[in-house]
């Protein structure tokens, strides 16, 4: 069975609360972790950078996970020390998440949230994803 993450009414009315206070112009929210459990690059600052600007008018991109990640360009960074719950929060009304195999995919995956997995070749060619949303595929 999936695991899935339940936010209280007050959670999601905050979370709710969060998404209406950005000046995101109808674009779709796309949280972004830019490492893994082993804080390892997968890609490199210019990669990131190609990544924002691809994608910045058709997203409002939101990074997520610890302060000492890869920082990487995106129009709100929310890092922690921040708590888990505001990150929960962020995840719960993000419309995509984009990252590694982490603790914050698998959050995003028991809250539903459709995920584009990073990985690379040293992972090796077969990649089990678990907990994926019902959407999800391997690609």
């Amino acid at each position: 069975e999936k695991p899935e993450i339940y936010l209280s009414a007050e959670d999601q009315q905050e979370a709710q609360r969060w998404k209406g206070s950005l000046n995101i112009g109808g674009r779709p929210i796309l949280a972004i972790h830019s490492s893994g459990r082993t804080n390892r690059k997968l890609l490199t600052h210019l990669e990131w950078w190609r990544v924002f600007k691809k994608l910045k008018n058709d997203f409002f991109i939101v990074q997520v996970g610890h302060y000492r990640d890869q920082w990487i360009p995106a129009h709100r960074h929310v890092l922690f020390p921040a708590s888990l719950t505001k990150t929960l929060r962020i995840l719960s009304v993000a419309d995509v998440f984009f990252g590694p195999d982490s603790g914050l995919m698998h959050a995003a995956t028991a809250l539903n949230r459709p995920c584009v997995i990073l990985h690379n070749e040293s992972e090796g060619g077969d990649y089990f994803l678990p907990a994926l949303s019902d959407e999800g595929r391997g690609i």
